[in-house]
């Protein structure tokens, strides 16, 4: 059976999104400049910004508190980050991640880049950290947005005591490994895959165990087989990302990469709650093999 969330408070920007017949397109400015640059004209629920992050509450959140991470310069693509503007981001993310913990007490995280057509409704770079819960806390927006400032200090402090409960290890259909410091990363496609062309990246410890640094070069790593997995399928777009904790049931040292496809959706996975993958395991460990022996990544 498939998880539910209700998120009502964001009816509201997925219907802003069409449009009447006769009305011309006009392409929008990027919010999250306009947020960087303090444009009065729109509205924002900012918790941290600096140089080098900006941290804000999802004003159309997934779930109370859903907090999103981002670079204030504007790049499209994970790959146009610096190494040092990544870890940076990582370090953010880990406290944003202490933050709710200490103030809303959520039992686990979904966390979430979108990149192309999957999902990125606004073309610049953020992280969407969705705090889960057994039960939603009856907190507006307001209030949650008071709480988290209130307790800006847990965040920015220097002891950060992250905890939460890992979920089982996903199986994977190993194709190769990447070594970071000395630590082997295993890479593999997902046994029960989303889509075709779903990677996983094993980390060698939970994310919130892992320093911002070596975060910023497991998720570069992962950049490089998303360019092996473009050139095997051409997908529309990707969601980068890993569920953590106890309501997601995820594994903590999971980082999934998943290829996004417009047209492969119907109603097995609407109603029945059952993926279609339109090609076999067997056939997608061939089709990657012969990409990263031929070009390594």
């Amino acid at each position: 059976m498939y998880e539910v969330i209700f998120a009502a408070d964001r009816g509201f920007y997925v219907s802003s999104f069409k449009r009447k017949p006769d009305e011309p397109y006009t392409k929008p400015g990027c919010t999250f400049c306009a947020i960087r640059d303090r444009d009065p004209g729109v509205f924002t629920r900012r918790i941290h910004m600096d140089e080098e992050a900006i941290v804000l509450m999802n004003i159309y959140p997934y779930s109370p508190g859903h907090l999103q991470v981002i670079p204030p310069r504007h790049v499209e693509k994970l790959e146009e980050l610096s190494h040092e503007e990544l870890a940076y981001l990582m370090e953010y993310l880990q406290r944003s991640i202490y933050l709710a913990q200490e103030t809303l007490k959520p039992e686990g995280y979904n966390i979430g880049i979108n990149l192309g057509e999957a999902g990125a409704s606004i073309p610049h770079i953020h992280i969407q950290l969705v705090p889960r819960y057994d039960n939603n806390p009856s907190l507006g927006q307001d209030k949650i947005h008071d709480i988290y400032l209130k307790n800006l200090d847990m965040m920015k402090g220097v002891e950060r005591d992250i905890r939460m409960e890992d979920g089982s290890e996903p199986k994977i259909r190993e194709i190769g490994e990447e070594v970071i410091e000395g630590d082997r990363i295993r890479v593999g496609l997902s046994s029960k895959p989303y889509n075709r062309g779903h990677m996983i990246l094993l980390m060698p410890r939970p994310f919130h165990k892992e320093t911002p640094d070596r975060l910023a070069r497991i998720f570069f790593t992962a950049v490089k087989y998303k360019a092996v997995l473009e050139r095997a399928y051409d997908p529309d777009g990707f969601n980068i990302g890993m569920n953590l904790g106890k309501v997601p049931q995820g594994s903590s040292r999971a980082l999934h990469l998943v290829p996004r496809f417009r047209r492969e959706s119907g109603f097995m996975e609407v109603i029945a709650s059952t993926r279609i993958i339109v090609e076999t395991l067997d056939e997608a460990e061939r089709k990657i093999l012969e990409l990263v022996t031929s070009s390594p990544p």
